[in-house]
């Protein structure tokens, strides 16, 4: 044979649209036994997690299930105390509520690879009178995305000797490929901190609040395998007792003692507290190895890293607060690949070669940008919040992220709530020795990322990271929220591509006089490419071969199969 054709096999991946849904989780919780009975709740905090995700090709759903832990902050009920942080308290709850979350599934999201994630947008909880157990009521915003994968072959070379001719159209395909769609694996991670206590041992602590956030900071592709090293930031709120020794009355002026004062009565001692926060990076990193199928060297890695759960206990004797949180890890990865395909074959000399053609949806990278940004925002102590003394603890939170890519650069605009704890001016009937107030919507952030490569009708996505918090005092009653933080934006350009998966040439009349054949299959021979080499029908082949059963026309047989073939 004087043609020669050689084929390539492709495994092409491309999104699905990310779909998000608002799901639901109520339950009853309690305080946990060290804890007083509650008054009055300052602050209710939960951290969601995805346990489970599942497509379902009966009912055409996805259903993405997952659990939340809740933490509250809160006044213990009939303190005594003179002091109103005295009767401040904070804890984890026991138990955890579950959520599940549904979508309907696009039809060719059933073979797709589903991943998840889960974000908590509100919570709320009610104190039954028994001052222990809790009605707790979240919404979580839930996001699924989907990745399609398929493997095709095409026709990557083709040459041909005198005296056929064959005159072949180029096309170079540049490509996202995706490898199993994101994993995750869940770690836990131990962590002990010494807090500079005054008095010693002797001193009293109370954890109120605390938030952990798990940061990458390097990933390595290897061989079936992706290693994700990270670190975690703990930020923890406390109050702390501290001792102020009072002398008793002197005896008044007119020589006589006071009512109720005795003589050489021992000093009192008045006991107060104070609200400290103390945030640090973990003294030791984390390193978890996740398989991803397909890897190599040198491939492209993406990672996050989200809190799942947290729990800490206080030391007092040894001065040390001691953590214990679950991370979930999750990575992806992606190789750009060029490959040189054929978009069409022309046969100009006596042999004729038959050509099948696919079209093939395609995901080629556009470009990836970065920039680092800082955004502000006032905002005003009104209605029933007091006015503030001294802010203690602040942060933020993203409401709402939306990117439009233009040429050569994407806009990028969210919505971001500030929130702070703060100590109020004067204690009264509205505060309870802390406040937690937020702030809806108050910092705007408007962006312009560069990506030199990107095209208007590009996809792209936008992420927010390394955010950080600064709350000014302007006066009792006004706060300025500056963020910082860094932006990045990702783009692909989805595409479509004809290109020849198969092709084979023709035998002439001469080599056909037999009427059945029997023929070894050779590496990537299909039912097409044999009945068109053989001038006869898939149908034919599969009944002259009951043995094939259903087998796919285009896909692969196995090489050194023994087939008849019958031709009329």
């Amino acid at each position: 044979m004087a043609v020669k054709i050689r084929e390539t096999e492709l495994l092409l991946s491309h999104r699905l649209e990310a779909r998000s849904v608002e799901a639901t989780a109520s339950g009853t919780l309690r305080l946990s036994p060290e804890l007083p009975d509650a008054g009055t709740a300052i602050r209710w905090k939960a951290l969601a997690a995805v346990d489970r995700v599942v497509a379902d090709a009966e009912t055409g759903r996805l259903e993405v299930r997952g659990s939340l832990h809740a933490w509250v902050v809160y006044a213990a009920a009939g303190s005594e105390s003179p002091d109103p942080v005295g009767a401040l308290y904070g804890g984890r709850l026991e138990g955890e509520l579950t959520f599940v979350a549904g979508f309907d599934l696009p039809p060719e999201g059933v073979e797709a690879r589903w991943e998840a994630t889960a974000q908590v947008r509100d919570v709320d909880g009610r104190f039954r009178g028994d001052g222990r157990t809790v009605d707790v009521d979240a919404v979580v915003q839930v996001v699924a995305m989907g990745t399609v994968a398929e493997r095709t072959t095409a026709v990557s070379h083709v040459a041909a000797t005198a005296p056929d001719r064959i005159e072949a159209t180029p096309a170079n395909l540049r490509l996202n490929i995706f490898f199993q769609g994101a994993q995750r694996t869940r770690l836990a991670v131990e962590e002990a901190h010494g807090l500079d206590l005054p008095g010693g041992t002797a001193a009293r602590l109370r954890v109120l609040d605390l938030h952990v956030e798990p940061v990458i900071t390097g990933t390595e592709a290897r061989q079936g395998e992706v290693e994700v090293r990270g670190e975690t930031v703990f930020s923890l709120l406390y109050a702390i007792q501290r001792h102020a020794e009072e002398s008793p009355p002197e005896p008044g002026g007119d020589g006589e003692e006071d009512e109720g004062v005795e003589p050489g009565a021992a000093s009192r001692t008045t006991r107060l507290w104070d609200v400290q926060l103390a945030a640090w990076s973990s003294t030791e990193g984390w390193t978890t190895t996740i398989p991803v199928p397909g890897v190599e060297p040198g491939t492209r890695v993406r990672a996050q890293a989200q809190a799942a759960d947290a729990v800490v206990r206080v030391l007092p004797a040894e001065g040390l607060v001691y953590i214990t949180c679950q991370i979930d890890v999750e990575a992806q990865a992606w190789a750009v690949r060029a490959v040189p395909v054929v978009a069409d074959i022309r046969s100009a000399g006596p042999l004729p070669v038959e050509v099948r053609k696919v079209e093939l949806r395609l995901e080629s990278p556009a470009g990836e940008g970065r920039r680092t940004f800082t955004a502000g925002g006032t905002v005003e102590i009104t209605g029933t919040l007091p006015p503030v003394d001294r802010i203690v603890w602040s942060g933020v939170q993203i409401d709402s992220l939306t990117v439009r890519p233009d040429t050569g650069r994407a806009h990028v605009t969210a919505s971001l709530t500030p929130w702070a704890y703060y100590l109020p001016y004067k204690a009264d009937e509205r505060a309870t020795g802390i406040v937690f107030a937020l702030w809806p919507g108050a910092v705007t952030l408007e962006q312009t990322v560069s990506v030199p490569d990107l095209k208007g009708e590009a996809e792209v996505r936008a992420a927010l990271s390394s955010l950080s918090v600064e709350a000014d005092l302007i006066n009792r009653q006004t706060v300025e929220f500056t963020v910082s933080g860094t932006c990045a934006v990702e783009a692909w350009l989805p595409a479509s591509q004809e290109v020849v998966a198969e092709a084979v040439a023709v035998r002439a009349a001469a080599e056909r006089q037999p009427s059945i054949y029997l023929v070894v299959t050779q590496p990537g021979d299909t039912l097409w490419k044999l009945s068109r080499r053989y001038r006869t029908s898939a149908q034919r082949l599969l009944a002259a071969n009951p043995a094939l059963g259903a087998h796919e026309e285009t896909t692969a047989l196995p090489a050194g199969s023994r087939l008849f073939i019958v031709r009329e």
